[in-house]
């Protein structure tokens, strides 16, 4: 069964956490092949597998029933299916809704901007000696789309478990400690 998703972007967000190394900027926007900006749905899942195993620890469920309800549906750490057995939940990346419009607006109305940071010294809550970087920011307002491809026989108790962790993520992408990230999730059914 396939299950649509919009991801609409409240605040600016970051679709990568890492510097690029010999770029003018030090952490770029995460782009497909055509030069769309996405968010893999590795990280997407990992976002929610997180979620998934908050709401089972705050509704009081025990550490290894959480840990065999997350292992169920979306499968050892990293990217294993054992004996090609479908028992999890396949993520797609999260990709722009409308492609055209944005390549059109892009530079126009600013879809991406540049923002300037520092590094922070956390034991002495200070700053860093040349520790300035430059990162690229996805403007709020942008929407993105994706699906999750979930096995016909899981429960439906699981199910509207899991869907309702997906309709409460509230940030993605990097730099969330920044105060940016911040998003509404809208399942559209299947």
């Amino acid at each position: 069964m396939k299950i649509d998703y919009t991801v609409e972007l409240l605040l600016p967000t970051i679709t990568a956490s890492l510097g690029v190394i010999g770029k003018d900027i030090d952490i770029t926007v995460k782009r497909d092949k055509d030069g769309f900006p996405i968010f893999n749905g590795k990280h997407i899942k990992g976002i929610l597998r997180e979620r998934v195993y908050q709401f089972k620890r705050a509704l009081g469920v025990g550490e290894k029933e959480v840990e065999a309800f997350i292992r169920k549906y979306f499968g050892e750490e990293g990217n294993y299916i054992k004996n090609n057995d479908f028992d999890q939940i396949r993520f797609s990346n999260l990709t722009i809704k409308d492609k055209e419009t944005f390549k059109k607006i892009e530079h126009e109305e600013n879809l991406i901007g540049n923002r300037y940071g520092i590094r922070i010294n956390r034991k002495t809550k200070t700053t860093i000696p040349q520790s300035l970087f430059n990162y690229e920011f996805l403007s709020r307002n942008n929407v993105f789309v994706a699906s999750l491809d979930v096995n016909d026989n899981i429960q439906t108790e699981d199910l509207k478990f899991i869907l309702a962790c997906l309709f409460h993520l509230d940030k993605i992408g990097g730099m969330k400690s920044r105060g940016i990230g911040k998003v509404r999730v809208k399942v559209n059914g299947n």
